[in-house]
């Protein structure tokens, strides 16, 4: 509930008009490209009283109130610090209270890679990129529960069953007619479970 407060509390359209001048799509599961959503897939529209009142279920005020969080990231351009500055403020308003941090990439690959146990503190939440390439498959290896490090670049170690055996399924499809179906289902679990809070896919591909 808490993951899907953050997705209804952000207004991604305003972000995307205002500060990717309209180059960007909103995605309400890892893809954006029509083939790969299931028809009927409800979008995550800016809501701040839904996400206040989803807080509210979870019990944000005792989990957590206005503790500070970090925000990691490492992207360190100009547009990044305005998205991140965005995302703060609208967090804020339906009670949630992060703090941006951007370090070099090696930094960053050192906090989110450490083995053994990781220290949460450092990066409970993050601003990163999950795919590079128009290939459904490329969520896969931040995504599936078989891929934690040091296997792959599951850097949140989400476990989820019912998003990987999706991810297994699709890649395990032979029959291209059925591949879209496929990597439709790991749509319907992204959504279904939120692993990531999933904003946009930039107009990089065509």
């Amino acid at each position: 509930k808490v993951r899907q407060a953050i997705m209804y509390a952000i207004d991604r359209n305003a972000i995307i008009e205002s500060l990717y001048g309209g180059a960007a799509k909103p995605a309400n599961c890892g893809y954006v490209a029509p083939h790969l959503i299931p028809e009927g897939l409800e979008a995550y529209a800016y809501d701040p009283a839904k996400a206040k009142a989803l807080l509210d279920e979870a019990g944000w005020a005792n989990i957590n109130a206005d503790k500070p969080i970090t925000l990691l990231t490492y992207y360190g351009s100009p547009q990044a610090a305005n998205v991140m500055a965005a995302v703060q403020s609208m967090l804020a308003q339906v009670g949630i209270n992060v703090v941006p941090r951007v370090v070099d990439t090696p930094t960053y690959n050192g906090i989110v890679y450490k083995e053994g146990t990781p220290d949460w503190n450092e990066f409970a939440m993050v601003y990163a990129g999950l795919q590079n390439g128009p290939n459904p498959a490329g969520l896969n290896p931040g995504l599936n529960k078989s891929q934690i490090p040091p296997a792959g670049f599951n850097t949140m170690r989400i476990e989820f069953a019912g998003l990987s055996a999706a991810f297994d399924k699709a890649l395990g499809e032979t029959d291209a007619s059925k591949l879209d179906a496929a990597w439709q289902d790991v749509c319907k679990a992204m959504k279904a479970e939120l692993p990531w809070a999933t904003l946009w896919v930039a107009n990089r591909y065509g």
